[in-house]
């Protein structure tokens, strides 16, 4: 071979791993290399690592090296389909979530989104649009998917409706509530819509459409409004032109109709024990606090009211809001026999079946319960209840947690317990509270301030089915996205800003 052959100086592997930058043209050509800093391509045949040295010292090399490291590789803004762009979309996911649990404005997400990117990781981009589309585009749909995946598993369901003024538009938020045999009692938001009025037409054709939406018509059981004319006609119930009267038209069966301001249903059965026990009440001590028996006694003393009169207004009073609860709960007369399910003492068979016979006209999935199957069960779920209910009562834990631990245990032991809970679920869906539907005012209200005057109702709706409908702090929803392919894909997909909003459901002849 020449000489020259021999002597030619290659780029070996220790080079390699000294010069990174530094590549092959090709692997015929052990000596001929390009630079990945600055593009040139030059040989090291004579002078080997003194002509990489020579190399690195050209003004052409110095300068693409000086820009280099003022200038980030535009590969870091790039995420890479794998473990790492799961995170990244997650993150993001998250920080939709977090601005609206805890309230922050759009216009925040501009600034936190870019200290975030520059104190922690390159590759997170949430600003005000990207991080609002979030909310309104992919957790919003996700929450209510959620909700109707609920919906199509349970038998039961009350609606609970309120209406609610933010200046000039009229809001009607729709929710609803249904037990679980395994997870407790749920209210979730189904709906948010502004209505032109308040009349019982449009407010019935409004919440036929989110029935109809949901497929509600057989699982609906109750109607949860306030005690107006024209929720229920009066305190008699006796016209048909109210909303109660025309969704029972509509549906072609009776409904409860529950006038929950503050207490109802299971509610109602407590309340009416310490009625029972009015005549006690009636003893001035008993209702009349000391200090205000003491200002009493100094207005009778200097002369300005005489204490005959004062004991006779309160006794009027106390009355008055006595026969008034009568009245307005008369309706509710049955629900006083589904005390069983309370659970604070041991209920008997004779109980559970009285009490379900009650309902078989107006509930038509009640009317295929087996009632063998109900007592075989009920047998069961008694032995657990026998272990509990002592630590129960005197830890007062919640009535839809101790059913949760009768059929969580029941299931441990491959026991049935689909009829019972049945019966269960039925009763646990009736409200005692209408301050779930209050809570949504007072999000709203929060959210929906002065300076965030330029919220439009679709955007307040996806925001409240995210913070009422997941329920999750925000390390526990992080975790719930990692596991969510699909809802990763969206986030990080651009089909996010043609997508829709949540779903409105303003029946046709509602619309605004």
């Amino acid at each position: 071979l020449p000489k020259s052959k021999k002597r030619a100086c290659t780029f070996n592997d220790d080079l390699q791993k000294e010069f990174k930058f530094l590549k092959r043209e090709s692997l015929s050509e052990a000596s001929k290399l390009r630079c990945d800093i600055c593009g040139a391509r030059f040989s090291i045949a004579h002078g080997g690592r003194a002509d990489i040295t020579q190399h690195m010292h050209t003004k052409k090399h110095m300068d693409a090296a000086k820009s280099k490291c003022a200038t980030p590789s535009v590969s870091e803004f790039f995420v890479k389909q794998s473990c790492e762009s799961d995170k990244v979309h997650a993150s993001e996911g998250l920080f939709a979530y977090h601005s609206v649990i805890h309230g922050h404005s759009f216009r925040s997400a501009d600034c936190t989104a870019k200290f975030i990117k520059k104190l922690y990781d390159p590759k997170f981009s949430s600003s005000r649009t990207k991080s609002e589309t979030i909310k309104c585009n992919v957790l919003g749909p996700l929450s209510e998917e959620e909700v109707q995946h609920d919906l199509y598993k349970c038998s039961f369901v009350t609606l609970t409706v309120e209406a609610s003024n933010h200046k000039d538009i009229k809001l009607f938020p729709v929710l609803v509530r249904y037990f679980k045999p395994l997870e407790g009692i749920k209210v979730k938001i189904t709906e948010l819509s502004s209505l032109p009025g308040e009349t019982s037409d449009l407010q019935t054709a409004y919440i036929s459409h989110v029935i109809e939406k949901h497929g509600l018509a057989q699982k609906i059981v109750a109607l949860c409004v306030d005690n107006t004319n024209t929720n229920f006609g009066g305190v008699k119930r006796a016209g048909k032109g109210n909303i109660w009267r025309k969704l029972q038209i509509q549906l072609g069966r009776d409904i409860l109709g529950i006038g929950c301001n503050f207490l109802s249903c299971i509610g109602d059965s407590i309340a009416r024990q310490y009625i029972c026990h009015r005549s006690g009440f009636a003893h001035l001590s008993f209702f009349i606090p000391s200090d205000i028996k003491t200002q009493l006694d100094t207005l009778v003393k200097a002369g300005d009211i005489k204490a005959d009169d004062f004991y006779c207004a309160v006794r009027s009073f106390y009355s008055a809001s006595v026969d008034y609860f009568d009245n307005w709960s008369c309706s509710l007369e049955n629900t006083k026999e589904l005390e069983w399910v309370l659970l604070r003492s041991f209920p008997e068979w004779r109980d559970i079946q009285s009490s379900l016979s009650n309902f078989y006209s107006k509930i038509p999935a009640l009317t295929s319960v087996d009632k063998t199957m109900l007592f075989d069960e009920w047998a069961c779920a008694k032995n657990i209840v026998t272990c509990h209910i002592i630590e129960w009562n005197k830890n007062k834990v919640a009535v839809s947690d101790r059913w949760r631990d009768v059929f969580s245990e029941m299931g441990s032991k491959s026991l049935n317990f689909g009829v019972l809970s049945l019966a269960v679920e039925f009763v646990l869906c009736l409200p005692g509270t209408s301050a779930p539907v209050e809570r949504v005012f007072s999000l709203m209200n929060a959210s929906w301030t002065d300076e965030k005057s330029r919220q439009s109702v679709t955007t307040m709706k996806a925001m409240l089915f995210v913070r009422i409908n997941f329920g999750l702090d925000c390390s526990a929803f992080y975790d719930k996205l990692l596991k969510d392919k699909r809802t990763l894909a969206k986030i990080g997909s651009s089909e996010k800003y043609k997508t829709a909003t949540v779903n409105d459901a303003v029946a046709p002849s509602c619309s605004h």
